[in-house]
C-alpha cells in the first residue's frame, strides 16, 4: 500500500488519474446500486398490480363458480348412488345420495303421476261419447259397439302413454341441460381464474 502512496506522491498526473478512476468507481457503483433499487421497485410494483388484478378476477369469477358448484351437486342428487358435494368455494362438504330421477325409467305409474294430467278426464269422456253413441242406434251393448269401446280405449291410452313418455323424456333432458349448462359457466368461471393464476 506504501507504493501506491510513493507513485501517488512522485507523480501528480498519476494521482490525478488515480482519484478521477477512484471518483469515477464510486459514482458507477453508486449508479448501479440505483438502477438495482430501481429496478427492484418496479418489478415489486408489476407483482402487486398482477396481484390486484388476479384477486379482481378471483372476485368476479366467484358467482359463477358457486353457480356451478350447486348445479353439480343438484345434478349429483338427481343421480343414482352417491355423489360428492361442494361448498361455493368449491370444498368438499360431504357425500350425498341421488334420487335416481336422471336414471328412472318411465313406467305406468309416472303416467298417472301428473305427467299427462288430463289422460283419466279425456278417457272417460271419449269412452262415455261412444257408449252414447251406442245408445242411440240401440245397441250398448253389441259387439260392435263393445269393440269400438275397446279400440278407442286402447289407441287413446296408448297415444296418452306416448305422449306422456315424450313429457317425461323432454323434462328430463331440459332439466339435465339446464344444470349442466350452469356447471359449464362455473367450469368457465374457474378456467379463467386458474389462469389468470398462472400469468
Amino acid at each position: 500500500m506504501s507504493w501506491i502512496v510513493s507513485a501517488i506522491s512522485s507523480n501528480p498526473g498519476t494521482a490525478m488519474m488515480v482519484g478521477g478512476n477512484l471518483v469515477s468507481g464510486l459514482i458507477g457503483a453508486g449508479s448501479a446500486q440505483s438502477a438495482a433499487n430501481t429496478q427492484a421497485q418496479s418489478a415489486q410494483q408489476a407483482l402487486d398490480f398482477q396481484k390486484q388484478q388476479f384477486n379482481t378476477t378471483q372476485q368476479q369469477g366467484a358467482p359463477g363458480r358457486a353457480a356451478g358448484y350447486n348445479a353439480l351437486n343438484t345434478l349429483g342428487g338427481l343421480g343414482s348412488g352417491t355423489y360428492q358435494m361442494y361448498d361455493a368455494q368449491g370444498n368438499p362438504t360431504g357425500a350425498g345420495t341421488g334420487n335416481d330421477y336422471l336414471t328412472h325409467q318411465f313406467n305406468a305409474s309416472d303416467l298417472q303421476a301428473g305427467l299427462a294430467p288430463n289422460y283419466d278426464f279425456s278417457l272417460q269422456q271419449g269412452q262415455m261419447a261412444n257408449q252414447r253413441a251406442a245408445n242411440v242406434g240401440g245397441g250398448a251393448i253389441s259387439g260392435n259397439a263393445l269393440q269400438g269401446l275397446d279400440q278407442y280405449t286402447q289407441n287413446y291410452a296408448q297415444g296418452a302413454y306416448q305422449n306422456a313418455f315424450n313429457n317425461y323424456q323432454g323434462q328430463r333432458t331440459n332439466i339435465y341441460n339446464t344444470l349442466a349448462g350452469i356447471a359449464g359457466l362455473g367450469q368457465n368461471a374457474y378456467n379463467t381464474s386458474a389462469n389468470a393464476g398462472a400469468q
